[in-house]
């Protein structure tokens, strides 16, 4: 699956998961009841608690936070109760993907056929919707900056907004003593206008409503070029897609990295590119550094439970694909005789369940000087494997920086564990990958936060800006 990454195979079984048990089989003939009766939906909902005890990887790191999943599952069973009609198997199917958004884990989905139509929900994470009001910190208050969408805000001071549900998320400053933000908040869909009170310098204040909106993210293409560079004081590179070594951008990219030795400070942007690998961009840096790092972790788990779990995705990615192609069905029945040789195996070995650790190991290239540079990487929720790299190497490169969005979930695998609840017949999709920082430190669903966000739908000039007033 990673490109140039060592496999290292661990046999530590998995400390505060209960152990796995025979899985629920799969029933894709569609007869799936239209309404659930109060003892269906008790059944199901217990079915799925020991199914996220069992199998969700998240699940003690949730606990952590004060996560029960007996009180969640046990407050959705109430309240679909209180309702004296019978509950309609895709509503069912839909509340319990609201109520698992307390993982904020978007690779959960939920599928379910009823007489051929296709219902699909998913856990929806709170993201950021902005108001692009900008703030400045002065003498522990914020004063919104000129040139802004509400200019009778302007030079006055925020007081507080109406339900003290907004967030100030950090942008990058002008100056290094400086503290700018932007107002806005998090939520899952679009949410109503902000009601802000500001006052003035004579303590008049004055309630301004403010739109919000979604910032932009790009993802790119195939047609885009391999990377693009502007040299100068800061070095720009826009790193879009991989490219194949017979492609002279390719060989042009190599040499970039040479040529980009001397250089004291570079920005490497990546938005968009989730499709990158780790084996391209380790290649180019290497001709710019002998460093040596580790830093991406991914460690999955194997239970029989997880092994059947994915085989029931690849039933259910057969039977619901009509257009994938014969190349593809091939590697699908491949990867099924695969995991029924997993399963027989641990079964035969009397391996009840186990991680098996993935970690992205770069090998710096001798005869380049060792890292000299101070690292900006814009990145943003589109985010692949070289991506991932790049980010996490903020987080381990002394005076680094990461701008953007959050990186969103990785891996960003087609193929999860499926399991089937037992009366309803929904379908959960639940990872199995746990996503850990050089430091083995759980990362977050939503991936690596930003140490500051960029909103414009034109960045560059902020990004430029930023870089060149670090010292």
């Amino acid at each position: 699956m990673f490109s140039g990454i060592k496999l290292l195979p661990v046999s530590l079984l998995f400390c505060g998961m209960a152990f796995a048990q025979a899985p629920f089989p799969l029933d894709l003939s569609g007869n799936t009841p239209p309404f659930l009766k109060p003892n269906e939906i008790r059944e199901d909902l217990q079915n799925l608690q020991g199914v996220l005890e069992r199998n969700y990887v998240r699940t003690p790191i949730l606990a952590q936070k004060g996560v029960n999943w007996a009180q969640v599952l046990g407050s959705l069973e109430r309240r679909l109760g209180a309702n004296p009609n019978p509950i309609l198997t895709h509503h069912f199917q839909e509340q319990l993907a609201q109520a698992l958004t307390v993982t904020q884990d978007s690779q959960i989905q939920t599928d379910l056929m009823v007489q051929k139509r296709h219902y699909h929900f998913q856990v929806e994470p709170l993201v950021p919707f902005t108001s692009r009001l900008p703030l400045v910190l002065e003498e522990g208050r914020h004063r919104v900056l000129p040139n802004n969408p509400a200019p009778q805000a302007a030079n006055k001071w925020l007081i507080g907004c109406e339900g003290s549900r907004h967030e100030l998320f950090p942008t990058p400053p002008e100056r290094a003593d400086e503290e700018r933000f932007v107002l806005g908040v998090r939520a899952q869909q679009n949410p109503p206008a902000l009601k802000c009170a500001f006052e003035d310098e004579l303590g008049r204040s004055q309630t301004i409503e403010l739109p919000l909106s979604l910032p932009p993210a790009p993802r790119n293409g195939n047609a885009v070029p391999i990377f693009e560079h502007r040299g100068g004081k800061v070095n720009y590179v826009r790193w879009y897609r991989d490219g194949s070594l017979e492609e002279r951008e390719t060989f042009l990219f190599q040499r970039l990295a040479r040529e980009l030795r001397p250089s004291r400070t570079l920005v490497l942007d990546v938005r968009g590119n989730h499709s990158g690998s780790f084996g391209f961009i380790e290649r180019w840096l290497r001709e710019m550094t002998q460093d040596d790092w580790q830093n991406v972790i991914l460690r999955e788990w194997q239970s029989r439970e997880t092994l059947e779990g994915l085989v029931h995705r690849l039933e259910w990615l057969e039977r619901n694909t009509g257009q994938s192609t014969r190349l593809v069905r091939q590697a699908w029945q491949q990867k099924k005789q695969q995991l029924q040789a997993l399963i027989d195996r641990n079964t035969e070995n009397e391996i009840p369940a186990k991680w098996v650790e993935t970690k992205f190991l770069f090998s710096g290239n001798n005869e380049a000087p060792a890292w000299n540079k101070r690292l900006i990487v814009v990145a943003n929720r589109h985010c692949g494997d070289g991506c991932q790299f790049l980010v996490a190497l903020t987080r381990q490169v002394n005076g680094a920086v990461l701008l953007g969005a959050e990186t969103g979930p990785f891996p960003q695998a087609s193929i999860l564990p499926m399991y089937q609840l037992p009366r309803s017949k929904v379908m959960i999709t639940l990872s199995h990958f746990l996503h850990l920082d050089h430091l083995q430190t759980p990362v977050a669903p939503t991936g690596y936060a930003p140490d500051f966000w960029l909103f414009d739908d034109n960045p560059e000039p902020e990004i430029l800006r930023f870089a060149a007033s670090l010292p």
